[in-house]
């Protein structure tokens, strides 16, 4: 029996090893104790959960930030281990980002990885949010969406949800400045977007220039909204290792955790044991722990 009191009320990750301490099975959670204790106390499981518990010698499990941060290691973690009772993200199924494309009048698309030439915000854990996050990006700054310039301007321009650069009245470069205000929107810097476009709006408005006046508070309005939706993981341009460590006795517990782009990929523990001779050796440990404890 496995013994889940020192697991916290936090959300993250978990997983679970067999005797030969191999990850069999990754999971995440909203709240680690309760959903771990979950199978060891309940009766009704159905087969293939009946045969991990019966497997499980050992937890481990990673504290998230949040549940967001807990879904993109969920993810990582399992390609990263291909443990045996994991099912629905072992193959081809990941998180996707959208994709602000290199092109003379850029769009936006979804991309299921960011190894293009373009400019790449998420991954989202959401398609959902994904999806409105890119639609809202889109209708706000008239961002084309046609795979190929058309001859003719298409419906979008006639309800004035595209600057329809395909009829040459929108410049590359009043064309760019609506791309630039889209990318702090999907940065995530959305009340630094809203603070330019209301300081913006109220020029407009002491110039007499109600019209475009109205248009910047529709998308101001559409941005703040945005903002209290928006499910992303920001992607940073660099890999980090952090490390942290616990004295105890003459042990000292060493946890390096992996940081790829921002997103959590790894963690490694180590414990230094007092040495016959008078120094100390470093000596790597397995991820598995029969007494869970955050290091």
């Amino acid at each position: 029996m496995i013994d889940t009191a020192g697991l916290p009320e936090n959300p993250g990750c978990y997983l679970y090893s067999d005797a030969e301490g191999r990850i069999i099975y990754v999971g995440k959670a909203k709240n680690l104790k309760k959903r771990v204790s979950s199978y060891f106390t309940k009766k009704d499981h159905d087969p293939k959960t009946k045969s991990l518990v019966a497997h499980i010698a050992s937890v481990d499990f990673v504290v998230t930030g949040s549940e967001t941060e807990a879904f993109l290691l969920e993810n990582t973690l399992i390609k990263k281990h291909q443990p045996k009772y994991n099912i629905d993200l072992k193959d081809a199924k990941r998180y996707a980002w959208i994709e602000l494309t290199k092109e003379k009048f850029p769009r936006l698309v979804v991309a299921r990885k960011a190894t293009g030439d373009g400019t790449y915000f998420g991954p989202f854990v959401s398609a959902t949010e994904r999806d409105y996050v890119m639609k809202v990006a889109k209708k706000i700054f008239h961002l084309r969406t046609c795979k190929k310039l058309p001859k003719r301007p298409c419906l979008r321009r006639h309800m004035q949800s595209c600057s329809a650069p395909c009829t040459g009245t929108v410049s590359p470069e009043e064309y760019g400045e609506n791309v630039k205000k889209a990318i702090l929107l999907l940065k995530g810097k959305a009340k630094e977007l809203a603070a330019r476009l209301r300081t913006e709006m109220a020029a407009r408005s002491a110039a007499e220039d109600f019209e475009r006046a109205l248009i910047l508070r529709n998308e101001i309005s559409a941005i703040d909204h945005l903002a209290d939706r928006q499910h992303v993981e920001r992607r940073r341009e660099y890999d980090q290792d952090v490390i942290a460590y616990q004295v105890s006795g003459e042990t000292v517990y060493l946890t390096l955790f992996n940081v790829e782009k921002g997103t959590l990929a790894n963690k490694q523990e180590f414990t230094s044991v007092p040495a016959r001779t008078s120094s100390r050796s470093l000596s790597s440990s397995t991820t598995r722990t029969t007494n869970p404890r955050t290091r």
